[in-house]
């Protein structure tokens, strides 16, 4: 029996649980992004024109600000898995060409790695939402 033979069953495994957990992850984020587009657009358009204090409008723009950045963040984390997927094809159509013209190499793992867009993105994206949720918190307090 092969290595390949071996580990064909493992790493069969690993790219079904690897593609379920990719699949859930990027649905939450097009969930919370939907979610945080309403809103947005909620808050801006029950805003009252005669706030006369300072604070709440600060407050209101802060949070604003802050869901639109969380926002961004979050199309910048969807499109970096766009990215990764390119960057997968491309060395995988390498593999493919190089193992038709005779090179020696009998297998291929690239891991995809996504970069250091994908970190910032996701880690923005949840500072971002959890502050707004804060800012707005205390923006529906006053």
């Amino acid at each position: 029996m092969s290595l390949y033979e071996k580990i064909k069953p493992h790493t069969d495994k690993l790219n079904e649980l690897s593609t379920e957990r990719v699949d859930k992850f990027y649905s939450f984020v097009k969930t919370v992004l939907s979610i945080s587009g309403g809103m947005v657009a909620i808050l801006v358009s029950l805003k009252s024109k005669q706030e006369d204090d300072n604070s709440v409008k600060l407050l209101f723009t802060i949070t604003i600000g802050l869901l639109s950045a969380g926002i961004a963040f979050g199309s910048i984390l969807l499109y970096t898995e766009v990215t990764s997927l390119r960057h997968l094809e491309k060395s995988l159509s390498k593999y493919i060409s190089e193992h038709l013209e005779g090179s020696k190499e009998d297998y291929w793992l690239d891991s995809g790695n996504p970069g250091k867009w994908f970190s910032i993105s996701k880690w923005g994206m949840i500072v971002c939402f959890l502050l707004s949720l804060g800012c707005l918190t205390a923006y529906s307090y006053f």
